[in-house]
């Protein structure tokens, strides 16, 4: 199984397929296999570090194996930023956590239990609010990922202000679109929102933040959704062998630095991811 995959200045090294919830969004399989401590030394060794200088650690849900993670920084050079993607529910190890050059970007659904839990599927909203303020107190770094969807849209701007409010030592939030793959695949007529409808509420959230100074990015979204002046915080984030353009695309002088569209869902012809 290949486990590290490059794109752009960064790489991705898939960790395991073990996850202790099972969130409506997920577009990972999820299952029982995890990395073998040697194999993951072996995709490590293939990095250009020279020209790659993030590690993303991804899952399934990474802290599971802290064991792992602890071994894999051992073996990542200290110059290198290492961010896991978590679902919150989990703290890193202590040595993981003393880490100096760690980012853990947690996904948060919403401001309470009622929104947050409904997308995860157990209640655990509280524990995520109880281990980001323990991170924060430990000095790691956090992003918060909020993935847009039918049942969160018209809250993005409530969202910000919530964080703001309620996190404002987190390092950066990230606004995401949806991967239709896997469980969200299950959940795609519960969880698909048309862009047409929000955006209008992403701008608003956006300009919230960045008028508070919080980092905000967007993910998984062409740069052709947004105005020129959004066009610093919106990411070339979908990784190469999943990105897609339309025919229309093919002369766009900003394609190169566009994240376009997430292949499987041009495969389900949802129209409305294009309009």
């Amino acid at each position: 199984m290949t486990d590290i995959v490059a794109h752009a200045q960064s790489s991705i090294l898939f960790l395991t397929d073990r996850c202790n919830l099972r969130c409506r969004t997920c577009p990972q399989m999820t299952g029982n296999y995890t990395v073998n401590i040697d194999d993951a030394r072996d995709s490590l060794r293939k990095i250009q570090w020279s020209e790659s200088n993030v590690l993303y650690l991804t899952g399934g849900e990474p802290f599971l194996e802290n064991g792992l993670i602890e071994e894999i920084l051992s073996a990542v050079p200290n110059s290198v930023e290492v961010r896991v993607l978590s679902n919150g529910t989990l703290l890193p190890s202590p040595s993981v956590m003393a880490h100096k050059n760690l980012k853990i970007c947690i996904s948060l659904f919403g401001c309470s239990s009622a929104s947050h839990d409904t997308a995860v599927g157990s209640q655990v909203f509280t524990k995520v609010m109880d281990n980001l303020y323990d991170l924060a107190r430990n000095k790691v770094s956090i992003e918060i990922r909020h993935v847009i969807t039918e049942f969160n849209y018209r809250d993005l701007r409530v969202f910000a202000e919530f964080v703001f409010r309620n996190l404002p030592f987190v390092s950066n939030v990230a606004f995401m679109g949806l991967e239709i793959v896997e469980n969200a695949l299950i959940n795609v007529q519960s969880i698909w929102v048309r862009p047409q409808e929000f955006l209008p509420m992403l701008f608003e959230a956006i300009d919230f933040l960045q008028a508070v100074a919080i980092p905000v990015q967007v993910l998984n979204l062409p740069l052709c959704y947004f105005d020129e002046k959004y066009y610093p915080v919106v990411m070339d984030s979908i990784t190469g062998w999943k990105k897609w353009f339309l025919d229309e695309c093919s002369d766009c002088a900003l394609k190169l630095r566009c994240a376009g569209f997430f292949r499987s869902n041009c495969e389900l012809n949802l129209s409305e991811v294009f309009k």
